[in-house]
């Protein structure tokens, strides 16, 4: 695939990538970009604290669960 620009791929990928049954993992202070992608593609959606291995690791353990 080709995108024009940065914001494109952001909008687009996901879609492509994730569906209704997987988990993305993001961090708090991403990109509004990526951000809005993460709204349009049916994967559900963990926000972490930005950088925070601690949390991301917490959420990753609870991510057994979905």
């Amino acid at each position: 695939m080709v995108y024009v620009s940065g914001y494109h791929v952001n909008i687009g990928i996901y879609n492509i990538l994730a569906g209704s049954k997987d988990v993305i993992f993001s961090d708090a202070l991403n990109h509004a970009s990526i951000i809005d992608g993460l709204k349009l593609s049916k994967a559900k959606k963990v926000i972490f604290k930005h950088n925070d291995l601690a949390d991301l690791e917490s959420k990753l353990k609870k991510a057994k669960n979905f």
